[in-house]
């Protein structure tokens, strides 16, 4: 089902698809389904993914974290560690205290549109108050470290969740380079 798109999901024409009709339907099974629509959640199609990609993270031509190019932002970007989404080792507890770092450390409220990028295959739209909400069920299918960052050019602050569990504060130094020409 094509959604329209409005001013504040992403742009471009392209498709965007609500999370409880895409392939991540199932990581919300154990929410009420009007809940999960009222969190304004879309998985972006393809071209979307791929756009978003290049424009955020990396026009290198590689497919994901892990390959991209050591001249792009990821690569060069000061990182800090500032907690972890995934019990450690030993540890029974997930540590929910993250959610509040990242928005001390960014600033965002809880409307500030943001993407949830893992390559250029797979990226999700949604706000900040959805991700705080749903961030078991999102990084239990996005998990091989998507880049959590604002849709906005006034914020240099982007999140990466890697696998092992770990939550890293990176900080851009420029805008993405497609808003950097807006």
């Amino acid at each position: 089902m094509d959604v329209p798109i409005s001013h504040d999901k992403p742009n471009r024409g392209n498709t965007v698809i609500p999370v409880r009709q895409s392939s991540f339907a199932w990581c919300f099974d154990e929410h009420p389904a009007d809940q999960v629509d009222a969190a304004d959640i879309y998985l972006l199609d393809l071209q979307e993914a791929h756009d978003a990609w290049t424009s955020y993270i990396d026009s290198a031509n590689c497919r994901g974290i892990f390959d991209v190019s050591e001249n792009s932002w990821v690569s060069t970007s000061e990182k800090n560690w500032i907690g972890n989404w995934r019990p450690q080792h030993g540890d029974k507890e997930i540590d929910h205290q993250f959610c509040e770092r990242i928005a001390e450390i960014s600033g965002w409220n809880r409307e500030r549109p943001l993407l949830l990028i893992e390559s250029k295959r797979v990226a999700v739209s949604l706000r900040f108050n959805s991700f705080v909400r749903f961030w078991p069920d999102l990084l239990m299918r996005i998990n091989e470290a998507p880049i959590l960052l604002s849709r906005e050019s006034d914020s240099l602050c982007a999140f990466c969740f890697a696998p092992t569990g770990h939550v890293q504060h990176m900080h851009r130094r420029d805008p993405p380079r497609e808003l950097r020409m807006a």
